[in-house]
């Protein structure tokens, strides 16, 4: 069994603390906190790394970066967008669009979990797994126990 409990909620979730007022893209301040408890609340339900990887998966927007800028040869490439949103009830919307520090306040993860989890989407294709544990022995010596002629 592997150690669930750093997956477990460590506080209650925070509320949008962003200055996104009048904003038509990001509507962190449209958030009720009841959506904002549910969607935490959902979140935690499981307390399985892959299970919490897909709805982390279920509520982003993974692209490639619309436009590349000329940059000096030796700096870092920007390797993908990521659009973040929020499940909210009563609403003609299903989920809004919000910030980054909301979406990784509310769910009180880091910002190097969910890169990780959308690059590895996006060169892959599949749904994140648990790579952790195993039988690594096995493999380690299976070159040995074959038999040559």
């Amino acid at each position: 069994m592997f150690n669930c409990s750093r997956h477990k909620p460590k506080n209650l979730p925070n509320m949008p603390k962003c200055d996104h007022k009048g904003n038509k893209t990001f509507r962190c301040k449209n958030l009720k906190i009841g959506d904002v408890k549910d969607f935490h609340d959902n979140f935690y339900k499981s307390v399985e790394k892959p299970t919490q990887d897909a709805y982390i998966l279920k509520y982003i927007g993974i692209s490639q970066p619309a436009r590349r800028r000329s940059v000096k040869e030796d700096s870092s490439k920007k390797g993908i967008s990521v659009n973040y949103f929020i499940k909210v009830k009563n609403a003609s919307d299903f989920k809004f669009q919000v910030c980054q520090k909301t979406f990784l306040g509310v769910l009180n993860i880091s910002k190097d979990r969910v890169q990780r989890i959308a690059r590895n989407h996006l060169n892959t294709g599949e749904m994140p797994r648990e790579k952790r544990g195993g039988d690594r022995i096995t493999h380690r010596f299976k070159a040995k126990n074959t038999v040559k002629y």
